[in-house]
């Protein structure tokens, strides 16, 4: 279940930055009401790997366009 949530918050954030405060919130919430304190390691161990595959796709965009710079010449 746990995971489930985290991946979605995660989805939602992707999809819609707006969301950020109401998401702090909710995990807020989550955590006080229900004292689920793993949701906040959980959701930043997905936002660090979300983050490091975004930064490896664009590190590999920019050496496939450097690449293609050199041979079109």
């Amino acid at each position: 279940m746990l995971t489930g949530c985290t991946l979605k918050m995660l989805q939602l954030l992707q999809q819609y930055e707006h969301l950020a405060t109401h998401l702090a919130q909710a995990v807020e919430l989550i955590v006080n009401t229900f004292g689920v304190k793993g949701i906040v390691s959980e959701i930043m161990r997905y936002a660090f790997v979300l983050y490091c595959v975004n930064v490896s796709s664009l590190v590999v965009s920019f050496l496939e366009a450097k690449h293609s710079s050199k041979h079109s010449c």
